[in-house]
């Protein structure tokens, strides 16, 4: 509870709203940022202010959002009396309590509970039920999708029924957006928004005061130091993940050590990846898809990579869900052993699909039928890491003169110094950036004198072609120092 920040709820869920896919296709990368930090269109209120609103109430959120977290905050300050100070806080892991009933195949939540009140000492379990039965229950039901699908059922029956049963107490269940298919009836939905910039600071002051095992102003100045270094221009991208607490405290503890940001952001991406797909998501008990539970982590990097690129080269930020599945069947397809059938591909890449957005939330529904990346950052990333994987010594050329081809266009700037960070020997890209960069003012001699001579004192008049060209030039040799 010491580094827990106030969550804010969003109460419209961005991918149960229906939007053209053409009025998505105009964002930039800033109106993407915007997008998925809520700040388009959806407004938003304090979780607890939430609770408050509505008593039955089920909480979405992407993996690493702080769901559970949200729950037990709850659970602290009812008992502090701060909030709900007339009710009594009871937590489950649904998971656990499905787990624990399912051999009796007797899903009762009031049994339960009398078992775990048994465990702290109270036996009676009439305690329990005359609680409830007063209203006085601030019952908190964590992950709903952590629960097998053939117990899914009964579980939300049993939710609802108890729900229902005692209607004069809070409930509060916590589930991965992804999983929204569940249907609790006469639950309010909603979903916890990113962190906005004063959350950042505010988590960030608070984990460097925590966690840092310096002196009280060590701890201020380098908190101080992380919220300032974070905002510069050259740290967008930490800045994108870090709207996530997952990211946030990963990012908190790499500044704490090397007091800076890294310098080899492809090798930082990678880390938050392998947190994702790999340790973070081995925690969470949830089922598996099952020809994506074979693929190893490589693969998974693998399909995304190759996911990311070809949306990526198509200018989309956003893509329809047939789009993204037909590259998930391409991807499937070439796998040993795979099926020829296009009616069993389809169903596996839907089924894959399913679990990358429910398992990490790497491929998330913005809205009806339409995914995007959750983090432009792994996109830029993971097209960088398609490049570089296509690199070879037979194919030398291909993939980086397909790469140098963008070297005008500004969303592709990430993408090279991500290229060049990951290459073994980036000479020749660096050589290759060179010659496209020279063939902009090579047709003009104007412009090449103007570039030989722009010193010497001379009244230069340039049309607004060669003036474009000229930027262009000067923003690709930068790119080039950079």
């Amino acid at each position: 509870d010491d580094i827990y920040i106030d969550v804010n709820i969003l109460e419209e869920i961005a991918s149960l709203q229906w939007l053209e896919f053409s009025d998505l296709q105009k964002f930039t990368s800033k109106e993407f940022d915007r997008f998925g930090s809520g700040e388009v269109s959806q407004t938003q209120m304090a979780g607890i202010a939430a609770v408050q609103t509505y008593s039955k109430l089920r909480v979405l959120g992407k993996p690493g959002a702080g769901k559970t977290t949200f729950l037990q905050h709850l659970a602290i300050q009812c008992n502090r009396g701060r909030f709900a100070a007339n009710r009594v806080p009871i937590f489950v892991t649904l998971r656990d309590f499905a787990d624990e009933t399912k051999v009796a195949e007797e899903f009762y939540l009031l049994n339960y509970i009398c078992k775990e009140f048994l465990t702290s000492g109270i036996s009676d379990p009439s305690v329990v039920e005359t609680l409830l039965l007063e209203g006085r229950v601030l019952l908190l039901l964590d992950g709903l999708d952590e629960v097998l699908h053939q117990q899914s059922i009964s579980v939300v029956n049993e939710i609802r029924r108890l729900s229902e049963k005692y209607q004069k107490n809070m409930f509060v269940v916590t589930c991965r957006t992804a999983a929204k298919a569940f249907n609790l009836r006469r639950f309010t939905d909603v979903e916890i928004a990113p962190f906005s910039q004063e959350q950042i600071v505010a988590f960030a002051q608070k984990w460097f005061t925590t966690v840092a095992k310096t002196n009280i102003q060590d701890k201020q100045e380098q908190a101080f130091e992380f919220t300032r270094k974070l905002d510069l221009p050259e740290n967008l991208q930490f800045r994108r993940l870090a709207v996530t607490p997952l990211f946030l405290h990963l990012a908190c503890w790499v500044f704490h050590h090397q007091n800076k940001f890294p310098t080899q952001k492809a090798a930082y991406y990678k880390q938050c990846l392998d947190l994702l797909l790999g340790k973070w998501d081995e925690t969470k008990p949830i089922e598996r898809d099952e020809v994506y539970q074979g693929f190893s982590l490589a693969q998974k990097l693998k399909l995304l990579s190759q996911v990311a690129s070809a949306t990526f080269e198509q200018g989309n930020y956003f893509f329809e869900q047939r789009l993204v599945e037909q590259h998930i069947s391409d991807y499937i397809g070439d796998l040993p052993n795979a099926s020829t059938e296009p009616e069993e591909l389809e169903l596996e890449s839907e089924g894959v699909l399913q679990a990358i957005e429910l398992q990490h939330g790497l491929l998330a529904e913005r809205v009806r039928g339409i995914f995007s990346f959750s983090y432009l950052t792994f996109q830029e990333y993971l097209t960088a890491r398609k490049i570089v994987g296509s690199y070879n010594l037979q194919a030398l050329k291909q993939p980086l003169e397909r790469l140098v081809a963008h070297i005008t266009e500004p969303r592709w700037r990430e993408i090279f110094l991500l290229t060049v960070a990951m290459l073994r020997n980036a000479d020749f890209l660096v050589l290759l950036m060179k010659q496209e960069i020279d063939a902009l003012v090579a047709q003009d001699p104007y412009l090449q004198k103007f570039l030989k001579h722009g010193n010497v004192e001379h009244h230069w008049h340039f049309s607004p072609q060669q003036q474009q060209v000229l930027q262009q030039y000067y923003d690709a040799n930068q790119l080039l120092l950079d």
